[in-house]
């Protein structure tokens, strides 16, 4: 057993995500600072969106991670992936990362899969990468 699962996002889990947009991921995340209504906000989280998915702790259904697959090229078999640890099981966000990766070429035709990250984590993955190489 997992102990995580993925799902879509439900009518139900709109204004938790707001909420968590606001306090735990920061307000520059999506809309660089803005508090949009209630309603633009859930017409806004898909805009360019291919798959959106949660993952959830199945013991309590816990909010781990949001992840979202964008600007999705199928033609070039590429897609972006953004995600977003909600402070929650670190390895729980990390297994459902790679559920998540699974997912997405398991039902796209993706050869690639490009993530961004915040600045703030870019020297610790180039050190990941760094030490990947060389080990």
């Amino acid at each position: 057993m997992r102990g995580v699962s993925l799902r879509p996002i439900g009518f139900d889990d709109y204004e938790a995500l707001r909420m968590a947009e606001f306090t735990s991921l920061g307000p520059g995340w999506r809309f660089s600072g803005t508090t949009p209504s209630p309603q633009t906000f859930m017409e806004r989280i898909w805009q360019g969106v291919t798959v959106q998915l949660l993952c959830v702790r199945e013991s309590d259904g816990e909010y781990l991670g949001w992840f979202q697959s964008y600007n999705t090229e199928p033609d070039q078999g590429i897609t972006w992936l953004a995600a977003a640890n909600f402070g929650g099981s670190s390895s729980g966000f990390g297994l459902g990362m790679f559920l998540f990766l699974d997912y997405l070429f398991d039902t796209l035709p993706l050869r690639k899969v490009y993530i961004e990250s915040p600045a703030a984590l870019d020297p610790l993955l180039v050190v990941r990468r760094l030490n990947s190489e060389v080990g």
